[in-house]
């Protein structure tokens, strides 16, 4: 009866401890685990989670509602910053970078496309034991067949401009905005076994809403970017080189070792 109760208020204080996660304090940061630190010569995969279209957003960083854009910004700013390139950005500065520092810690980084993620099921565990939030909403168990023993999953998870407001009226000019995440999680187990998130902001320089091209919101923007990926960039080589290094937004040699595969 003892044990019964015992194991039936562990459970109680799980869902309780996952309610309180789910409902508003979201696990940003899994410190990174020993096991994955100090691995002898293991397979790691990196992938782009997305591409997202750059947004607005209170501080809070809410997506602003639709109403209040259009009452409060000009609506071709709005059309033009939706319109940045994320991709080309990430690619010619940074995608050989993250690449070289997987390398050089693992001497193995295999990037797989996002469109082969995106066919991956939805993760379920059936035990309830392990219900936790250090666990990927994506099963990508499935990769072990490729030969990868850890995948590095970036995503970009906001970029934009924000803006301060007062109920639905705006009190200060908006600023570049970025929030970025990488997960590495084990492909044994499916779970997270490191995650780090990076925020960054960026002022504009000179007018924001000047058309056609509203050149200093865009500029503001890409910059905010820039600085989160050079955050998660830095972080990256602190934890696994342990002698961070500055981090350069130029284009880079891959080494020709590297392994380059996407599913076909």
């Amino acid at each position: 009866m003892g044990k019964s109760v015992s194991k039936l208020v562990a459970k109680l204080l799980s869902l309780l401890s996952i309610t309180f996660f789910l409902g508003g304090c979201a696990l940003h940061h899994i410190p990174i685990e020993e096991s994955f630190r100090s691995s002898k010569n293991p397979k790691v995969g990196l992938v782009v989670k997305n591409y997202p279209r750059a947004n607005l957003y209170f501080n809070d960083g809410r997506e602003i509602e639709k109403d209040v854009v259009s009452a409060s910004m000009n609506q071709s700013l709005v059309e033009r910053i939706e319109k940045t390139k994320l991709k080309p950005l990430f690619q010619n500065e940074f995608e050989k970078q993250f690449i070289d520092v997987i390398y050089n810690r693992f001497g193995h980084a295999t990037y797989l496309m996002p469109e082969f993620i995106e066919k991956l099921k939805p993760f379920s565990n059936d035990n309830s034991d392990e219900l936790r939030l250090d666990f990927a909403k994506t099963d990508y168990r499935k990769l072990k067949k490729k030969g990868i023993d850890y995948l590095l999953v970036l995503e970009i998870m906001q970029v934009g401009l924000q803006r301060p407001y007062y109920g639905q009226a705006p009190i200060a000019a908006p600023s570049g905005y970025a929030k970025i995440r990488i997960d590495v999680i084990s492909i044994k187990t499916n779970k997270v076994v490191w995650r780090e998130t990076r925020r960054s902001e960026a002022l504009i320089d000179g007018e924001w809403d000047l058309p056609p091209n509203f050149d200093s919101a865009v500029t503001a923007v890409e910059a905010s970017f820039r600085r989160a990926m050079i955050k998660i960039l830095f972080t990256m080589k602190e934890q696994l080189d342990k002698n961070p290094t500055t981090v350069q937004t130029s284009n880079r040699p891959v080494n020709p070792d590297i392994d380059l595969s996407s599913e076909s």
